[in-house]
């Protein structure tokens, strides 16, 4: 059960959301598993930097650009291929950093 008391620390067993005990019959409820709030947080934290380091190489190039330089490589397309690899390395650092935290 969550100890943090600005969430919800249980399952309302017959709809399935997330409550708090107040107002809901002791049977019904479900205690959250310590580690719920935790998983959220970090699932939340890995798709803002994956939504960032999208917007950053869409900002580079859109996707018909990528496709184009795949298709028909040249210096600027390498160029710019290579930004979205330092991008794309970047997220993969902040995601296994942000795993590395939540696991302790």
């Amino acid at each position: 059960m969550s100890s943090n008391p600005d969430r919800p620390s249980f399952r309302h067993l017959p709809t399935g959301h997330i409550v708090f005990a107040v107002g809901y019959p002791a049977e019904e409820l479900e205690a959250l598993p310590d580690t719920y709030w935790a998983e959220r947080d970090m699932e939340a934290s890995i798709a803002a930097v994956k939504a960032e380091a999208a917007r950053q190489i869409l900002e580079v190039a859109p996707l018909w650009k990528q496709l184009n330089d795949i298709r028909e490589p040249t210096p600027e397309g390498d160029a710019r291929l290579a930004a979205i690899d330092a991008i794309r390395a970047q997220s993969n650092t902040d995601e296994a950093l942000i795993r590395e935290q939540a696991n302790g």
